[in-house]
């Protein structure tokens, strides 16, 4: 008889079978025990909403099948997070009155608080007075505790990226606006008549400057049409909102302006250094306005508000406690909340309050200033280590997997995708890359951080007659050699040099190592070409280059650092230190692909050369490995937190406990082979992915003809994909809202009124198709949260708005026009959160998916055989076997009810 275990595994509970399977005629079949097992998920499981809310989650089970974020610890961690914040601060807070009274500034009975009445701005008020006149040492105190509540915006390196040399860059061209009381788009005319081909960023408040600087004079010309409220209109809208304003309510499209792209901008820049005083064409006018709105729309928001109050400081020779006061000055209850400035300005302030105070309180001495400035109050640690987080390689233990951005790990992935292309031609069939091929598209790809297949054929010499094809869209290059090579350029775009027209990747590089020498720069670090086979490697100058780049932490040290050794300018070196790469890592080590490497240097794929290097790549066994595979008698219950899933960790725990005590049972023990049910869904039939590939080509002509339209009729340069489903929502639904039932205008279908609603949101469903989308009110749809449709318009709506609604969509169910709503569309429409059928959990499949791989993983360890099995497997054998109701006929009364 042959011993089999058969497992379900589902979100609240595993279901389990041990069986005696007859293997002969004479032996008979029999279920030896079966059960169920219930997962309990406690009482301190959170969810997390669509928008990253946190709240109870009171049914896991349910919440989990419906796709939310589940978090055994986030609420906890949300708290302890505050906590500690708290904390950190009372520490120093504390850390701060202990300095003071041990060098005399207060006194254990000093007053530090605001007392009695019209008291409540007296410390702010206090701390702007003090960076001009002095105050009392007690005074002085409460403005340094003021000071160190909030210490100002300050971010690592990596996070930060370019932000840092943006706004230092843009510090100095703001002066010099200031100064020559000039604008954006003048002082960008200037500069690109010199010659200068890259421009710096601005700030928004400069653009904002500009764009009402030209309305205003403009207006003179045209009152009819450049009125007060257009501008209100155009501020703050966006590329495509304000040209359709000047097209359909001004009354006028944008110029024609001819030339390749360089023409057209230097044209786009003089128009807007002639608008700020002279008489433009309307025409003129719409183009400059929209092209300044772009440049608005396409700095940071966040970044971009921090940069410009500091800005206002910094022409307002004010620090941040003036400029504080001064708001509540003119009025009381101006919001202070949510005025973040950087962490440098706060720094100012605390070095002229300092300076001021130190004149007439001898007490305030240069060491005392370093203690409080760099110990207590600005003092930030680094950020911990999180190496211990990186997964393991999975063919050499022990050793940590490698980060992307590796040069090695670089040429690896450009060798596994060369080895894995195979061509087809007309003439010769398929064949893969031959050895010269290979090594030439290597080197070339080196240089790049992709190609197409089009480039891909052109560079191997195909052309259209040869009708060669290749499976990839894209073929992937070094992105770290091409990230620092753009940095390259940019360096070299300051320095004057134009290499645009080499569009030789190799040629262009040649180039670049040559003007690089002629500006007096190190030169090693950009030869490309590294042995990875040399024990050495890393000692190599590129990789170098890049460790320093890919691992530095602090951004004035790293410029220091490059300026020192690669022979920099202070302009190069703050290029190259806003070099950013991905975080991510790969699933191998750098001992594990040294390994494998000269394999694929070969010609062999992966999982062969893999084998050559002495791994098993499919983690797949032969029969005689199987056989004398050694089996553990228990297994290991997972550590806390070493899955991305805690919903999966708590089910595959319960299992493993299961499998436990299956095989310590007397009557059951070591099962032979282990049946565990996997995804519910078979695979497509070739009907079907016929089918689907009918509907994409149909879809896609739809697309471009939509596409025509919007760029002939509403005037788009640039159509997105985003643009082409709104118009599809608004022609669908008969050019009203289906909620409202209230007209959409043509003016206002691209514009921040009106929001992309999934019908059933996606907390609850995972379905972002275009038959779960509606376009609605941006209001409705921020009110209507993580409700169905339907749920949430029963709620709004009075009985008679919420029978129009139905009556809506009742109408298009019955239409037989050919852009009518579809069926499926109608039925989501009227869908309740209850009538969400188990087909649609698209995230719970998934989530099923990663169960089964890793419940395959842990069960081999104790058996020789895992077999996954199907859930349609299992309800077809449900329904031969006529127990489909039986849970139904155990609890009739509840049905019949």
């Amino acid at each position: 008889m042959k011993k089999i275990l058969g497992l379900d595994l589902g979100s609240g509970s595993i279901g389990w079978a041990f069986v005696h399977e007859a293997e002969t005629d004479s032996e008979q079949s029999r279920i030896v025990k079966s059960g169920v097992r219930v997962i309990h998920y406690g009482d301190n499981v959170v969810k997390k909403d669509a928008k990253g809310k946190i709240s109870e989650s009171r049914e896991p089970i349910k919440d989990f099948e419906k796709g939310m974020g589940l978090s055994m610890n986030a609420g906890r961690t949300k708290m302890r997070g505050a906590r500690r914040n708290l904390q950190r601060f009372k520490l120093r807070r504390q850390n701060l009155i202990d300095v003071l009274k041990k060098n005399g500034i207060i006194t254990d009975n000093a007053l530090l608080v605001e007392q009695g009445s019209g008291s409540t701005f007296e410390t702010l008020k206090l701390r702007s007075q003090s960076a001009t006149e002095p105050i009392s040492l007690n005074d002085f105190a409460r403005v340094l505790l003021m000071l160190n509540k909030k210490r100002g915006y300050k971010s690592n390196r990596r996070a930060q990226g370019e932000e840092a040399g943006t706004a230092i860059d843009a510090m100095g061209i703001a002066k010099l606006l200031y100064e020559q009381n000039t604008t954006p788009g003048a002082y960008s005319f200037d500069e690109l008549k010199k010659g200068r081909k890259r421009l710096p960023d601005f700030y928004r408040s400069d653009l904002q400057n500009e764009l009402e600087r030209i309305w205003n004079f403009q207006s003179k010309n045209y009152p009819e049409h450049l009125t007060p409220e257009n501008f209100e209109k155009i501020t703050g809208a966006t590329t495509k909102a304000t040209d359709y304003i000047f097209r359909n309510e001004i009354g006028t499209e944008q110029a024609e302006i001819k030339g390749d792209s360089k023409a057209k901008r230097l044209k786009l820049y003089e128009l807007r250094k002639r608008g700020l005083d002279e008489k433009l064409l309307l025409t003129e006018v719409a183009s400059i306005m929209v092209d300044i709105n772009r440049q608005i729309g396409s700095s940071s928001g966040y970044l971009g508000e921090i940069s410009d109050r500091s800005k206002k400081l910094y022409f307002n020779n004010q620090t941040v406690g003036q400029y504080l006061y001064e708001q509540v000055k003119m009025n009381p209850h101006a919001r202070l909340k949510k005025q973040v400035f950087y962490r440098q300005d706060y720094l100012d302030e605390f070095e002229r309050v300092w300076s001021v105070q130190q004149k007439v309180h001898p007490q305030l001495t240069a060491e005392l200033k370093e203690e409080l400035r760099d110990v207590i109050i600005f003092y930030q640690r680094r950020l911990k280590s999180q190496k211990h987080l990186i997964s393991e390689c999975e063919f050499e233990k022990y050793h940590k997997a490698i980060p992307k951005p590796s040069p090695l790990y670089q040429e690896f992935r450009i060798l596994q995708n060369l080895n894995n292309i195979v061509i087809s031609t007309k003439e010769k069939g398929e064949f893969i890359l031959g050895d010269d091929d290979r090594a030439y598209l290597n080197r070339w790809l080196r240089h790049v951080d992709g190609i197409s297949d089009a480039e891909f054929l052109k560079l191997l010499g195909y052309e259209k007659k040869d009708q060669a094809k290749i499976k990839f869209k894209k073929i992937e290059g070094n992105r770290t050699f091409a990230a620092i090579t753009d940095r390259c350029l940019k360096v070299l775009e300051y320095e004057g040099y134009d290499l645009s027209s080499i569009s030789n990747p190799i040629e262009r590089h040649v180039e670049i190592i040559k003007h690089f020498d002629h500006l007096g720069f190190e030169t090693e670090m950009l030869r490309f070409e590294i042995d990875f086979s040399d024990n050495d490697f890393d000692k190599h100058p590129t990789y170098q280059f890049w460790h320093m780049l890919y691992s530095a932490e602090d951004i004035e040290k790293l410029k220091a650092r490059l300026v020192e050794k690669y022979r920099f300018n202070d302009m190069a070196a703050s290029v190259f230190a806003g070099t950013t790469f991905e975080s991510t890592h790969g699933s191998l080590s750098a001992k594990a692909i040294r390994k494998i490497l000269p394999n694929m240097y070969d010609g062999h794929i992966y999982d062969k050369a893999c084998v050559l290097a002495g791994y098993n790549h499919s983690s797949s066994m032969t029969a005689e490995e199987i056989k004398n595979k050694a089996l553990k008698n228990n297994l290991d219950l997972l550590p806390k937190n070493s899955l991305r899933n805690p919903i999966v960790e708590k089910i595959l725990n319960q299992m493993i406990n299961q499998i436990n005590a299956i095989l310590d049972h007397p009557e059951m023990g070591r099962p032979d082979e282990i049946r565990i049910e996997m995804m519910r869904e078979l695979k497509s039939s070739a009907d079907e992915r016929k089918k689907m590939t009918e509907g994409i080509a149909k879809a896609t002509e739809e697309n471009e003809k939509i596409r025509k339209k919007l760029k002939s009729d509403f005037g788009m340069k640039k159509v997105s994909k985003n643009d082409i489903i709104r118009y599809k929502l608004w022609e669908e639904s008969g050019h009203t809202s289906i909620y409202s039932g209230k007209p959409i205008q043509r003016a206002d279908i691209f514009s921040p009124k009106y929001d992309i609603d999934h019908i059933i949101p996606q907390a609850k469903l995972f379905d972002d198709s275009f038959s779960n989308k509606v376009l609605c009110e941006r209001s409705w749809n921020e009110e209507k949260s993580n409700d169905t449709a339907i749920e949430f318009l029963e709620r709004k709506l009075s009985d008679s708005e919420f029978e129009s609604f139905k009556a809506r969509v009742e109408k298009h169910l019955k239409s037989k026009e050919n852009n009518k709503m579809s069926k499926t569309k109608c039925r989501k429409l009227l869908m309740y959160s209850k009538d969400i059928p188990d087909d649609f959990i698209d995230r719970q499949l998934r989530e099923s998916q990663y169960i089964a791989r890793k419940a395959h993983g842990i069960l081999n360890e104790v058996v020789r055989n895992v077999t996954p099995t199907i859930g349609r497997i299992t309800d077809r054998l449900r329904d031969d076997w006529q127990i489909v109701d039986v849970m139904k006929e155990l609890n009739w009364e509840k049905y019949d009810a």
